[in-house]
């Protein structure tokens, strides 16, 4: 668990940044104060040259004022970003998961049943649980490795062990607070789009440069014939209705000012992941992909920025009357459009960077973690759940089959679930949480949670078909890891037994790896198998588990004094 030695700094911090910015927006009040006075003067005084020197002085002194104050307000938002995620890791250490607003739900695949039955994705998730990313990007990435496993695994853990060591995480984590809500729906290729509008500027469009000219002339002409200004507006007028109707462009269509801020966020992002003090070769292979890929990024922003200043309405109408500013735009970007770039790794990577952030969690908030290591079977010690208040953690060492075993509660599902969680965070490219941890590198597959689904008409004996025709797919490709809670519960107790029995029969001959709960005991003496199990106890006539798994076939059952508990019998 990383030791948070800043928080208290940081807090110090927000306190005097809080004292100078209530400082300066008083400052900033009397500024405007003062303009406004000024300019009530000039139009009741008749000291009309002296008060518009003044107001001129004030408004522009007023303006100065704000913009060279503007970083402050930024370095003290930025420090509220850093306490609010120093808070967030306070939170996952308390399991207190209803903050993260962010399930993953959208992510979860029908027939994939891992994602249902591990809680990969949903409420109090595993993707809840750790997920920072606030990009399109990143929540795809971190649900594609979650899902699917992670090409660079090997590469990734080690990072994510180390960046699960440095507090500067914290101030990089922070960053992705600016994003603002829409960021999660903006994809590269969005981010990319205006690379690929092809502007044809038609001979009509030039009707407002026209229009423009005749203004021009108007205000030269005005004067010397000495008529009235009021006929200026005609020229004006003409300027906004021709803009409107013969300025047309796909540019104006993007949202312009999602991505510019979107883009901004990302350089910011790749300027504090470059200042990580961290000896690693992913970590360097990572940054010089980004850094090659920066200046791409720059020039889609700047574009987008000049874009974006169409969406102020007052701005857009104001300056379409005097310098017909969407032509200019069009302009600008028919000489501009062939040195944009497509940045598509840069924003790929930086979704990459939120997903290795969003894995570092782990690390971050647990004291018990390692990096696990392939092999051909399953090795671990104090392996435990992240999601599971005060689990109590397990050791095994296991290659081929288990049957296990135990009463209601003893924590056999729970086991299995670990096992499964901490395979997927393994084959995600993250640490895991256990002292040591081998793991065969397969694809899992699960028939953990299939009760009735009444409203799709689907039987529970139904679902578990479903399941098991899944993984007889599975078993003719490649080899799997398989888990089995209370096998074929669904139907009756004859043809569970040979169901099962054929099952574990076929499981064995394709040297499957696999864990299969039952209340059935005669399942423990199939062969090729080896037999574990949970088991309680019973003191001053009180039910209690120890959850440690043990081996051997159990020889308690619990069902009868549940009831009696219950006061059912």
């Amino acid at each position: 668990m990383l030791e948070f030695k800043n928080i208290d700094d940081y807090k110090n911090q927000i306190s005097k940044y809080k004292t100078i910015t209530t400082i300066l927006s008083i400052n900033r009040l009397i500024l405007s104060f003062v303009v406004v006075v000024l300019i009530v003067l000039l139009f009741s005084l008749q000291e009309y040259v002296l008060y518009s020197i003044l107001s001129s002085i004030f408004f522009i002194l007023t303006i100065l004022f704000i913009v060279l104050t503007n970083p402050v307000y930024n370095h003290y938002n930025h420090l509220k970003n850093i306490l609010k995620a120093y808070d967030n890791h306070l939170n996952r250490r308390k399991l207190d998961l209803h903050k993260f607003y962010d399930t993953g739900a959208d992510f979860l695949v029908k027939d994939d049943y891992k994602l249902y039955d591990l809680d990969i994705f949903g409420k109090d998730s595993i993707y809840q649980y750790l997920n920072v990313s606030k990009t399109y990007e990143g929540r795809k990435n971190l649900a594609n490795v979650l899902t699917n496993g992670n090409d660079n695994k090997d590469k990734s853990s080690i990072l994510v062990s180390k960046l699960s060591l440095n507090e500067d995480i914290i101030k990089l984590e922070a960053d992705l607070y600016d994003f603002n809500k829409e960021a999660k729906s903006a994809s590269s290729d969005d981010l990319n789009s205006i690379v690929l509008v092809d502007e044809h500027i038609n001979y009509l469009s030039y009707l407002p440069l026209i229009s423009y000219i005749a203004t021009i002339a108007m205000l030269v002409i005005i004067p010397i014939l000495g008529i009235s200004w009021l006929y200026i507006i005609i020229p004006l007028l003409f300027n906004i209705l021709l803009s409107k109707f013969f300025i047309h462009s796909d540019i104006f269509n993007l949202n312009s000012s999602l991505y510019s801020d979107i883009i901004s966020n990302d350089l910011k992002i790749v300027s504090d992941f470059n200042k990580l003090d961290i000896d690693d070769e992913y970590y360097k292979e990572l940054k010089e992909e980004i850094n090659n890929d920066v200046s791409k990024a720059i020039k889609l922003k700047k574009m987008y920025s000049i874009l974006s200043t169409r969406h102020n309405i007052i701005f857009n109408i104001l300056f379409n009357t005097i310098f017909i500013i969407d032509f200019m735009i069009i302009m600008i970007y028919k000489n501009y459009h062939k040195k944009l770039i497509s940045a598509d790794k840069l924003f790929k990577n930086i979704g990459v960077i939120e997903g290795l952030m969003s894995l570092s969690n782990v690390g971050i908030d647990n004291d018990i973690y390692t990096v696990p290591e392939k092999g051909d079977e399953y090795k671990f010690k104090q392996l435990y759940h992240p999601l599971v208040k005060e689990c109590i953690p397990n050791d095994l060492e296991f290659n081929g089959g288990i049957i296990l075993t135990g009463s209601n509660m003893s924590g056999k599902t729970t086991f299995m679930r670990t096992i499964g969680v901490n395979h997927i965070l393994a084959r995600a490219g993250g640490v895991v949480l256990a002292k040591s941890f081998t793991y065969p590198d397969y694809k899992i597959l699960t028939s953990l949670r299939t009760n009735d689904l009444l409203s799709e008409g689907i039987s529970t004996f139904y679902a578990e078909i479903l399941r098991m025709k899944k993984i007889n797919e599975a078993l003719k490709k490649e080899k799997i890891v398989i888990l089995i809670d209370e096998i074929f519960k669904g139907t009756n107790r004859e043809e569970r037994l040979k169901a099962a029995e054929f099952l574990v029969s076929k499981f064995n001959s394709n040297k499957a790896i696999f864990i299969i709960s039952t209340h059935d005991y005669e399942l423990c003496d199939l062969n090729d198998i080896t037999n574990y199990h949970f088991e309680e106890s019973y003191v001053d006539d009180k039910i209690s588990f120890d959850y440690k798994i043990k081996v051997g076939k159990s020889t308690s059952k619990n069902a009868l004094y549940l009831l009696k508990l219950a006061d059912i019998i």
